[in-house]
């Protein structure tokens, strides 16, 4: 079945599809996935470019090598994920949740990270300069705004 068929005879996707859809070769470029709860699914090398993922809960899962490239993450749950050489350039991750996410040697050119939320934990790739990035440390924001998860 052709990829865009595929994706648009879904009405739905739960963690299942998507790894099934993985698995068979389909592409989940652009595909709309918005408030999925993706969380501690195992995503690694996942190609995702252009997919709108906006408000999804992607805690704890693995998408190390994933390819993000301008993925829309705004308002994502990436607390505690692996992204660990993901590739998310040009990828919008307004008001992300990054606590204890590990983006290491993550390509982060051109990622709009504004109000992204991180932490100590938050382990970010050598030489990127998150602190003008746009992104706000979790102890920033006491009394200033209401997160909510």
């Amino acid at each position: 079945m052709n990829p865009l068929v595929a994706r648009l005879s879904f009405t739905s996707f739960s963690p299942d599809d998507i790894q099934t859809a993985l698995r068979n070769g389909n592409s989940l470029n652009n595909a709309n996935l918005e408030g999925i709860d993706l969380s501690g699914t195992n995503l690694e090398s996942a190609v995702l470019s252009g997919a709108i993922l906006i408000g999804a809960n992607l805690s704890t899962t693995n998408l190390s090598s994933a390819n993000l490239q301008g993925a829309d993450l705004r308002r994502a749950d990436l607390r505690s994920s692996n992204l660990k050489g993901a590739d998310l350039q040009d990828s919008y991750l307004y008001r992300a949740v990054l606590t204890g996410c590990n983006l290491s040697d993550a390509k982060l050119e051109g990622a709009k990270l504004q109000l992204a939320l991180y932490d100590a934990q938050t382990i970010w790739p050598e030489g990127f300069d998150y602190r003008n990035s746009g992104a706000v440390a979790a102890g920033e924001l006491t009394g200033a705004i209401s997160i909510q998860l």
